[in-house]
This record gives structure tokens, sequence and C-alpha cells, in this order.
């Protein structure tokens, strides 16, 4: 067969398909006449070269370099460079991968996958009032999304699905010693908790990053040899990339060929990138790719606003004081996201058509909220087992003429309609595209003397009060100590105002409440709701206080917490040291089955 010039470079000559260089599939350009190939296909053409030849091209019939061709024969040799285009004594390659195929998926008998689905989550709604009176002209209610727990598998399944994990070291001269053989030891550690359904790739990062693992199968009993003896090679020198590890651990993601069911970058480091960096393309590259990132910030130098903007609102950010924890920390993320039950979750809030004078007024929660016509939309990315996410959702109306509603022609008594909730995810079991709807949202009218309002609700606005507050002091971190107290003063008058409103307290009840003191529960406000109202207050007040090295890794740590609903690493030597914060202890974000799966995969 004849191929013009353009036929050349657009197909491989070996297989006649087309190449795609963003089609995920690794492409290679020898170098010689500047046509490209299929990795794989030039890894054919090697094979069945004479063990005493080079290969040699099929177009221009020259041959293969030598000396690459022996780095591409190496097992470990010629990963990808975050920082290079041109490998291998001329070689380039395109996109910057020179590696071998990842290990494929196993299939080990029946999987989770094939034996059940996840349970849908339980979508609630939770007024702040049980009635509103006629006269009424707004609500405001909580949206509550509950997931499932996670599924007991059959006999003879897989017991967790597989995991997709890619781990990021920092390795610049400053993690010499001590801090860089105790990330050895952990990433040691995570490899034999890996189970064999899961796969691992390594990267390390300075100056610049590399890839020194293709995805490789876990090994429990013998773990991969490349893997060991990846860990073992690094060495601390240079300066810091966290942008190279970043922009390189996404592509490595992109250029699976198959894919696990859950994934997850893991990213540690102990500094603050040596040169500026524009982080918009690879922000915009993980939103759109769906790949999660769980940052650590190690020590009391290292740049926390970044790591916690890497992780965003789909990943978590933790703060590591001293080395001994890096263990728990990390075995600690790996039981979440083998937990994960839905992936990519979003919902959407309207009101529906048939809901007389009724207007969405406002959706407040800590993730971004989209506006699409009349419906606000919000992602929420994956979900763990027994997780909870919380809107706050306020209504506006017209008064009602009357305590009987009419809607779509029939008589309903005594109810006003107000909202209806739409969500959907992946099923990370099945791979299925789920949509479901929940149960319009409608509330009696009656008239009624002053209740107190719901306090979940008042937990949730108090704690969306809180995720406010703490941005606030991110953006100011350089405030003077009578700044932070006057800012302290005003934030207690704030929340007292609210717990008056909230619990009918008089008001001079309520302006001499001590937010901070946990034993003396003010009259009128349940003592099950005390305590989480003392740990928000003291959480924000020591945000506000904190001005010591390392404080500001403590308040971003913080704010994962309050903005992602979801637990970090502590333990009680941590909270101690007000590493952590107060109100995680009691939020129940540390859910039980997320907690099993970590404590199945730290094997003694």
């Amino acid at each position: 067969m004849l191929f013009d010039q353009q036929q050349q470079q657009d197909c491989c000559s070996v297989c006649l398909l087309a190449l795609d260089p963003r089609g995920g599939v690794p492409l290679i350009n020898p170098g010689c006449c500047g046509n490209s190939f299929h990795f794989a296909c030039y890894n054919q053409l090697l094979a069945q070269a004479n063990a005493s030849s080079i290969a040699s091209c099929p177009l221009c019939r020259k041959q293969f370099n030598a000396p690459a061709v022996q780095a591409l024969q190496q097992p470990n040799q010629g990963f990808q460079s975050a920082n290079a285009s041109q490998l291998a004594n001329g070689f380039s390659f395109s996109p910057l991968r020179l590696v071998a195929v990842d290990d494929p998926l196993p299939s080990i008998g029946a999987s989770l996958a094939t034996t059940t689905s996840a349970t849908p989550p339980t979508v609630s709604w939770n007024p702040a009032f049980p009635t509103i009176s006629p006269t009424a002209t707004d609500l405001t209610a909580l949206l509550s999304i509950k997931a499932a727990s996670y599924p007991t598998p059959s006999a003879g399944a897989v017991p967790t699905l597989g995991v997709d994990l890619v781990v990021c070291v920092d390795v610049s001269g400053s993690m010499d010693g001590a801090p860089l053989n105790s990330v050895k030891q952990t990433l040691r550690y995570i490899v034999t908790q890996m189970t064999p359904n899961d796969r691992i790739a390594l990267i390390e990062f300075n100056s610049d990053a590399r890839q020194l693992t293709r995805f490789h199968v876990g090994s429990p009993d013998s773990p991969n040899p490349n893997i060991t003896n990846s860990i073992n090679a690094m060495n601390a020198t240079g300066g810091t990339s966290i942008v190279s590890a970043c922009k390189l651990a996404l592509e490595v993601m992109r250029m699976r060929e198959v894919k696990n069911s859950a994934s997850g970058v893991l990213l540690l480091s102990d500094g603050q990138d040596s040169r500026s960096n524009d982080y918009t393309e690879f922000l915009l590259q993980a939103e759109e790719q769906k790949i999660p990132f769980y940052t650590y910030g190690f020590g009391v130098d290292h740049d926390s606003k970044l790591l916690s903007q890497v992780a965003g609102k789909t990943g978590t950010f933790t703060y590591i004081p001293q080395i001994s924890v890096f263990q728990e920390a990390f075995a600690g993320c790996l039981g979440g996201i083998k937990s994960t039950v839905y992936k990519n979750f979003q919902i959407s809030i309207k009101v529906p058509s048939a809901a007389v004078n009724v207007k969405l007024a406002a959706v407040e929660c800590s993730q971004d909220v989209a506006y699409e016509n009349d419906t606000a939309v919000v992602k929420f990315g994956d979900l763990f087992a027994e997780e909870q996410r919380d809107i706050i959702v306020k209504f506006s109306f017209t008064p009602a003429t009357s305590n009987r509603m009419e809607i779509d022609g029939d008589a309903l008594e005594h109810q006003r309609l107000l909202g209806v909730a739409r969500y959907s995810y992946e099923d990370v079991f099945s791979s299925q595209n789920i949509v479901h709807s929940s149960p319009t949202f409608s509330i009696p009218i009656a008239a009624q003397p002053p209740v107190p309002v719901n306090s979940l609700v008042t937990r949730q606005v108090l704690r969306l009060l809180a995720v406010k507050q703490m941005k606030l002091l991110a953006s100011a971190p350089n405030r003077s100590v009578e700044t932070a107290q006057a800012w302290v003063q005003s934030l207690q008058l704030q929340i007292k105002r609210l717990l008056i409103e909230s619990y009918l307290l008089d008001s001079r009840t309520g302006f001499e409440i001590n937010l901070l003191d946990e034993s003396k529960v003010p009259t009128n406000i349940p003592a099950e709701d005390w305590p989480f109202i003392v740990a928000i207050v003291g959480d924000v007040i020591q945000s506000a206080k904190l001005k010591e090295r390392g404080s500001e890794a403590t308040r971003s740590a913080m704010l994962t917490t309050y903005s992602n609903q979801r637990a970090i690493y502590t333990s009680s030597d941590l909270a101690a040291e007000g590493s952590t914060s107060r109100f995680q202890s009691i939020s129940g974000y540390q859910n039980r089955d997320s907690s099993s799966v970590q404590k199945s995969s730290r094997r003694e």
C-alpha cells in the first residue's frame, strides 16, 4: 500500500490506524524520518527483530538508535519527565510519555462490579420550622445527602473495588535525612497494603517531576521490584516545582488505556515552589478530568494555601506536623478512596412548575453553586460510603390566601409546595450513570406560636458562617493582634444573635452566653447542640488568633474539614497541639465504613 506524506504522518505504518496524540494511546517518534508509531506497534517491531540486530523503520528503512532501544528494553528505565521533550539521544515522544503499557486490570474471580450496585443515597429536606403561617413570606430549609453504606460482597467476590493511585513525593533538598526516610518507609508500607485489584504509580519531584514507575498491580506478599527499587533510589536534592508534579500526575492518569473504578493522586510536599507558577491550566484540567488530589503539607514551611488550592473541593488538604504520622495519614486516605460509592455526584434544585408564587431565593453551600436558568446545581465530586453533604436552601413566596393550596387542579390541604431535587452520579460498581429525583418538598400551612429553629438547620448555618469567616482570615494573614481581637468580638456577637433568633432566647440571656464553656449549657439550647456550637466557635476563634509558624497550615486543614465535610487525619496528640479542628471530632465525618476500610488497609 502506498502512502503520501500526509497519510504517513496521520497513520501508524504498522497497524495502519490513526495517530491521535490525545487519544490515550502512547506514541513514539524514533527520530529517523519524522513519522510516529503507536508505542505498542513500535515494541512489536523490536520484538520481531533478531536478537543480534537492531530493528529498522518500515518507512525509511533506517535502523533505530541502538542506545535508545536498549534503554527502552530496560524494565525500569525511560519514564517520562515533565519538562523534557527530547530523550534518549534524539528520540522525541508525544505526549511526554516513554513507558511500557501499564499493568492490565486484574481479573480475580467475581468482583463487586459484577455482583452488586450502589444503593442510592438518602436525600432529605429539613425545614427550619415544622409548619408555616398563612402570612409567611419565606422559609429556610436544609437539604441533606447521605451516601449509602459500602455493600457487602457476595461469596467469592473481591472485597473492595480497585483503585488507581498516583503518589507524588517531594524529593527537594529540604526533605533530606529523616523526612525522606520516613516517607520511603511509608511508601513501602502503602505498597504492601495495595490489594491485587489496585494499581499504583510513583512520581518524584524537585525542580522538575519524573515518573518513576508505570501503574503496577498490588502484590501485598511480594511487592513489585520496580516499585521497591524506585522508592529505595529516591534522593533529596534541588528545588521544588509542585506544578510539574501536578501536571505530570494528570498526564499519567489521562494516558491510562483502562481505568479502575476509583482513582486519586496523593501529593506530599514540605516546601514552596522555587519560582512563581501559574496553576490556572492545571486546575482547569483537573476539573475536566475529575481526578481528586489529596495533598499533604509536612512541617511548618510548606505552602498550605497552594496545596489547599490543588486539593480543591473534591480532595482534601492534610497538615502533617511530624514525620511519625505519615503512615497513618496516607493509609487513612487510601481507605477513604477505597470506600467510594458514587463518582461525580451532583444535585440540582429548583421550584416545581406547579408551585404557586414561589421563588428560589438563595442556595448556600461550601461548594460552588452554579445557576442554570431557574435551577441551582452543586457538584460534590466523589462521595465515600456514609458521607453526608448539606445545603441550605432559602425560598421566598407570597402569603397564602387560605390554608388550602391548588396544585394541578387538585386540592392539597394545608400544604405549600416549595422545591424538588434531582441528583445524578456514576455507580462505581456497575459504571452506570444514575439519575434520581427526590420527593417534592412541601410544608404544612398552619397558624402556630413561635417555635425554635430546627437544630439541624442551625448547625449547618453555623458551619457555613465558619467557612466564610475562615476564608476571610486566609485572605488577610498579616492582621495585627488588635485587629484579630476586634474580629473575634464581632464574630461572637454574630453567633449570639443567631442563637437568640434560632433558640428563642431573651436578648439579655443570649448576649451573656459564654460561647467557649462547654460545661455550662444555656437554658433553651438542647444539650446535644451545645458541644457542636462550642467546637465551631473555638475553631474559628483559634483560627483568628494563630500567628506562629505553621498556623496557616492549621487554618487550611480546618477549612478543608469545614468546607468538604470530610475527615482528615487526626490523633489525640495532634488535637492537643491544636493541629486539627475540635469540630471534626464531634462532626461524625469519620464515617464507620470508611474507617473500617482504612483499618483493613493497615494490616499489621
